[in-house]
């Protein structure tokens, strides 16, 4: 009976030691999944978390060797870039840059990335290089298919490079120019800002050509010349000796916020020299920020007059802007 006793305890007591022996083992995987676990949440937390404001004025040092004149500065997610340009300034992000026509103007690209956020746009550049930088992930991208522009017609509203009339009946009104004209703007919901360089034309203050910014589809600012069609006539557009290439690039839309609905008739942008019609393009509202390109192939390397004429197929003010751009 003492034997089966001892047995007994004997057998207990090993029992008891290879539980608590399975215990810690079940403990220490234990402990190894809970820190795995707590480390995975601490990294999508801190993924997730957007940067502080503090974060984007190191950002500026930090990026600046990284940074060469000429290059796109995007931000990624877009909600980003106005707190990117706050920190960065004109120097890096200039509103030429920031409301570009089309991201292909460009040769280089640093985009500026956090909470795991990438533009879709540029999915195709190759990347050349990229960099950690606090909360941030900094991409060096290259277009591939970049070519420099011979001439961008926004850069030449002014008087020695362009003239601006009316047809009316058939007979040419001019549109004046001025340096100093009174600036205006409609505030939200209305028209973009008229700026002090610009031509004005018959028919009111609505009626002029210059630089301004429109908002397109989706939300995003754009660059561009404002030209809306005249209830007098057609309005012509007289750019002098323009150096020519392979093609004309351009883009057309009008303030997205004010002809969203899609109500209005088409505008009608032509471009001609003294031999004759170059191209054409038919702009709706609903179509948003829309690309066109003219073939100019015969006319490479040479330099002509070009005159663009916009035309509305309606009654009432019609908002027209647009870019255009030789390669």
């Amino acid at each position: 009976m003492t034997e089966q006793v001892q047995q007994y305890r004997g057998s207990a007591l090993y029992t008891s030691r290879a539980g608590r022996l399975l215990l810690g083992k079940r403990s220490l995987v234990l402990s190894v999944c809970l820190v795995a676990l707590g480390e995975a949440a601490a990294h999508f937390v801190f993924r997730s978390r957007a940067p502080s404001a503090s974060d984007w004025q190191a950002l500026k040092s930090q990026l600046a060797p990284l940074y060469k004149s000429g290059d796109l500065v995007a931000v990624a997610p877009d909600w980003g870039e106005p707190l990117a340009r706050q920190a960065l300034g004109d120097a890096m992000m200039p509103l030429s840059m920031v409301a570009r026509a089309d991201d292909a103007d460009f040769p280089r690209a640093l985009q500026i990335s956090f909470m795991g956020q990438r533009r879709e746009e540029l999915s195709r550049w190759p990347e050349a290089r990229r960099e950690k930088l606090g909360p941030f992930s900094i991409s060096i991208l290259t277009n591939p298919n970049w070519k420099a522009a011979r001439y961008q017609f926004i850069d030449h509203i002014e008087a020695t490079s362009l003239s601006v009339s009316v047809s009316r009946g058939g007979v040419d009104e001019a549109c004046p120019y001025s340096e100093s004209a009174q600036m205006s703007a409609g505030n939200l919901g209305g028209d973009p800002t008229s700026p002090k360089v610009r031509f004005s034309c018959p028919g009111g203050s609505f009626h002029w050509i210059g630089v301004t910014i429109i908002d397109d589809e989706q939300y995003r600012p754009r660059r561009c010349i404002w030209a809306p069609p005249n209830a007098a006539g057609p309005v012509n557009l007289r750019f002098r000796q323009v150096p020519l290439g392979k093609k004309l690039i351009g883009h057309a839309g009008a303030p997205w916020l004010m002809v969203r609905d899609g109500v209005g008739p088409p505008i009608s942008l032509s471009i001609a020299n003294s031999q004759g019609k170059l191209g054409s393009f038919a702009a709706k509202d609903i179509g948003g920020w829309i690309r066109f390109e003219w073939d100019t192939q015969v006319l490479e390397n040479t330099t002509s007059d070009l005159q663009l004429t916009i035309v509305g197929t309606g009654h009432g003010e019609q908002r027209f802007c647009f870019t255009l751009e030789s390669q």
